[in-house]
């Protein structure tokens, strides 16, 4: 049995696509935070990309968006979003390769934001905060 070994989060992205290119490299719609006229706004389609490394073992990792006070986004329906997966991560049969490495995306449909201004991206790995990463909500001028 493998020693489990947290792994260590590289990236969080977050994106409306998310694609693999021909030579494996991952190439995504890189999103700078929702915009619109009027608030509350009504987003979509929000996609959160992490990449892991160096790591072994099955990890419980869950993404949300979160206001300044720590509380998840609701949908449309006003239910509270977040999401869930499994991550595994097995490391290199041979010790001087790089090995552990895991990629997770977690889709979000039609989050509503309150009003414009600073959200967080939260990464939790076991139930331990291992990131939050400032989205903005913009206010856009009618034309």
């Amino acid at each position: 049995m493998t020693e489990s070994v947290e792994p260590r989060l590289t990236a969080v992205i977050p994106c409306r696509g998310v694609y693999q290119g021909s030579e494996g490299d991952v190439l995504t719609e890189v999103m700078w935070g929702p915009q619109a006229t009027a608030y509350p706004a009504l987003h979509g389609l929000l996609r959160v990309y992490t990449r892991w490394a160096e790591g072994a073992g099955e990890f419980r990792l869950t993404t949300f968006i979160a206001t300044d006070a720590g509380e998840p986004l609701p949908d449309m329906s006003g239910l509270p979003q977040q999401a869930s997966s499994v991550l595994t991560l097995t490391p290199a049969a041979d010790p001087s390769q790089p090995g552990g490495l895991g990629t997770a995306i977690h889709e979000y449909h039609h989050l509503v934001f309150p009003e414009p201004g600073r959200y967080w991206v939260m990464v939790v790995l076991d139930n331990i905060l291992v990131a939050q990463v400032p989205l903005w909500a913009l206010a856009l001028e009618e034309v």
